[in-house]
């Protein structure tokens, strides 16, 4: 279906706009919330300006396209962001004294899940060399490593913060970090980097990541 609006172009749209949705539901599902926002209504505004800044930059950096019919091609996957990430928070809200066990578990409990869809698909799948390649093996624990690593800091920030909105905000600057990485292989090779940057842009989202942190 995404194919008929834009196929990656698309795609490209559904993270930036779930941190959007995310802070809306939170505050529709825990009205609390609303009040403490508008208890500190310029905190408030600099704050929805700094997620608006992330979101704007990032559809930018990406050269998401999105028209009426592919934001409706794309609304089970944004709800299904957006609810998968306030779920993370109150799992993690709900961890109280034993954050660091509520952690573990989620990271347990996920990783077992992937595991087996991952296995699933392994098996199904016709493959012409084996699972327990060497190259393979070192890429595997290494990826093992960084996806842990990512989870159990995620979890972390999802109890710290207020809103999940804000931690979906920062997993949304990976085109910044892929970005990035392209330049400096580039540059350590000696080659000219392909991609165009826009260096308004690095400002502007820079700017409100750290604007992001430092009000929330």
């Amino acid at each position: 279906m995404l194919q008929k609006h834009g196929g990656d172009d698309t795609t490209a749209a559904i993270k930036p706009l779930s941190v959007a949705l995310t802070f809306l539901l939170w505050i529709f599902i825990f009205p609390d919330q609303l009040i403490k926002y508008t208890q500190n209504p310029v905190s408030t505004i600099l704050i929805i300006g700094c997620l608006s800044g992330i979101i704007f930059s990032i559809l930018k950096l990406k050269k998401a396209k999105t028209s009426r019919a592919a934001l409706l091609a794309l609304s089970l996957p944004l709800i299904g962001f957006s609810i998968t990430d306030i779920l993370n928070k109150e799992a993690m809200s709900n961890g109280g004294q034993h954050i660091i066990s509520a952690v573990l578990y989620y990271c347990f409990i996920t990783s077992f899940i992937c595991g087996l869809l991952n296995l699933f698909v392994y098996l199904k799948i016709p493959r012409t060399e084996s699972l327990f390649n060497r190259t393979y093996i070192f890429k595997g624990i290494f990826l093992i490593i960084l996806v842990l690593l990512n989870m159990g800091l995620k979890n972390l920030a999802m109890f710290f913060t207020p809103n999940p909105a804000y931690v979906s905000a920062i997993i949304a600057l990976f085109p910044l970090w892929i970005i990035t990485n392209k330049f400096i292989i580039a540059h350590m090779k000696n080659q000219p980097y392909k991609g165009h940057i826009n260096p308004g842009l690095i400002v502007i989202l820079v700017a409100c990541l750290c604007g992001l942190i430092v009000l929330s």
